[in-house]
């Protein structure tokens, strides 16, 4: 069963037991799959369906933030709550350590990068990272490697 296949079924469940917050979040999820799916003009595989997945999330986890230095307690709850859902979706997420140790070994194999190079080395990073590590996470990683 596909990705979206699981999200479909997940709905239908969700609103059974009318779990609203979830209800309204996978619907959201299915609505910008289905974007996807009308700008790309084929049907989504689940890497695609996975891109778009890591896009949602990022955008509740830039919420949170916003929300949270705007001291809206309650719209950061929802969206935590949002996210928690979304989080079910998305593949396990790398631990520090070993985001560090895939930095190293990119900056070994470019040639040992200098901090002009910072670009470059988290590209190349996110290459292999994809779907795993969070961007902001990696930057930092990186920026502290290289100074």
């Amino acid at each position: 069963m596909s990705l979206i296949e699981d999200i479909n079924q997940e709905l239908i469940t969700a609103m059974k037991a009318h779990e609203e917050a979830k209800r309204s979040t996978l619907r959201m999820l299915l609505s910008a799959t289905q974007n996807r799916q009308i700008e790309l003009g084929h049907e989504l595989s689940d890497e695609e369906a996975q891109e778009v997945i890591n896009r949602c999330a990022k955008q509740r986890r830039e919420s949170i933030d916003a929300y949270k230095k705007g001291g809206r307690e309650d719209l950061v709850k929802n969206e935590e709550t949002e996210l928690e859902y979304l989080a079910k979706y998305l593949p396990e997420q790398m631990s520090e350590e070993e985001i560090e140790k895939v930095v190293v070994a990119t900056i070994e194999t470019l040639g040992g990068a200098s901090g002009a190079d910072m670009g470059k080395v988290i590209g190349e990073a996110m290459k292999t990272l994809k779907g795993k590590a969070d961007g902001a996470v990696v930057s930092r990683i990186v920026r502290n490697k290289l100074s």
